[in-house]
């Protein structure tokens, strides 16, 4: 399995961006909005300030969605101008979307790790029109700005794309989507699984996989950005008609394919292995059959011209966000005894 080739954020999550709790008071303007720092409140106390519980937040809208039956779920307060949420299971920290003339705008201010180095990191926020746009913005020492990535969202599609340049939105102004660069630009689609969630890219030659945790299934839950709540996020090769490494692996009983391929293959391999071990490819396909047969060591061309393309053994295929692929499998038969 290969790690994703481009930088991937680890993150350690502190968002900063807070409301009070108590009672609702007048909402404040754009430019009187602050963030600040509150001390961890109980879900009772949220409730009593007039926070109602529900099982999920939905971004797209703005609203709370769904009877609050298991955790984590949110607590939310709502306003003409201001809906403040609450994660039950990060208390101290209360999310602001505030209502602009365009839609609505949220901030979430958190730490990134890039080669040992803790970056301040902001995520802008807007939604408007059905969608979610947000700008990723690092703060080096001494307070240098660095925009690094665009994401564009709706329920189903993740779209991602590189910077090439620091953007100078901000709360009052919608940025303008064409800032994405369009040959930098990765469009993901959202699966939800039995196990996990993901976003998945297709390409002709790499899959790309961001996972979630099973009730990771909406934007408010995997966000923001893609790899701040993610449990994992790999590249997977495909080459010659199969993936070179999977989330999971095939399932191949060695010890039956083995004895197949020396029972089949004659005196050749047998008095090669007398003295070394042989390695193999194995193909194995989505539905578990074994597809084709690359022999890797020992690099004989009259031997290859010897071996099995078709292995009558089932397994149990490779799977990348739980569906079944095809994956090469490595096989090494040991020097005979």
């Amino acid at each position: 399995m290969q790690k994703i080739l481009l930088i991937i954020l680890c993150f350690t999550f502190s968002v900063l961006t807070v409301g009070c709790i108590g009672p609702v008071k007048p909402t404040p303007t754009a430019s009187e909005h602050k963030q600040s720092v509150t001390e961890s409140k109980t879900i009772k106390d949220y409730l009593t300030a007039g926070f109602k519980a529900y099982q999920s937040f939905d971004e797209l809208n703005v609203m709370g969605v769904g009877t609050h039956t298991h955790s984590p779920f949110v607590m939310v307060r709502l306003t003409d101008t201001l809906v403040e949420v609450v994660r039950s299971n990060e208390l101290g920290t209360v999310l602001q979307y505030k209502k602009m003339p365009w839609g609505w705008y949220n901030r979430i201010q958190c730490k990134c790790d890039i080669q040992g180095y803790q970056l301040d990191c902001i995520f802008d926020r807007y939604i408007y029109k059905g969608k979610l746009f947000e700008i990723e913005r690092l703060y080096y020492p001494g307070g240098r700005e660095f925009s690094r990535y665009a994401f564009l969202k709706d329920s189903i599609t993740c779209t991602s794309s590189a910077l090439k340049e620091v953007t100078t939105w901000d709360e009052n102004t919608l940025p303008d989507e064409s800032i994405m660069d369009q040959k930098t630009c990765i469009k993901y689609l959202f699966k939800t699984g039995l196990k996990k969630s993901y976003y998945v890219y297709k390409g002709s030659d790499k899959t790309i996989c961001y996972s979630y945790a099973k009730n990771d299934t909406d934007l408010f839950s995997r966000g923001p950005g893609m790899a701040l709540r993610s449990t994992s996020h790999d590249i997977y090769s495909f080459q010659n008609g199969a993936f070179t490494g999977a989330e999971f692996m095939p399932i191949v009983e060695d010890g039956k394919v083995a004895d197949y391929i020396l029972a089949k293959s004659g005196l050749k391999l047998k008095s090669h292995l007398e003295h070394d071990k042989a390695v193999f490819w194995l193909k194995v396909s989505e539905k578990g059959t074994i597809s084709d047969v690359v022999l890797l060591r020992p690099k004989d061309d009259e031997l290859k011209k010897q071996m099995m393309q078709h292995l009558p053994i089932k397994c149990v295929p490779g799977t990348i966000a739980e569906t079944p692929v095809p994956v090469w499998y490595t096989i090494i038969i040991p020097r005979l005894p």
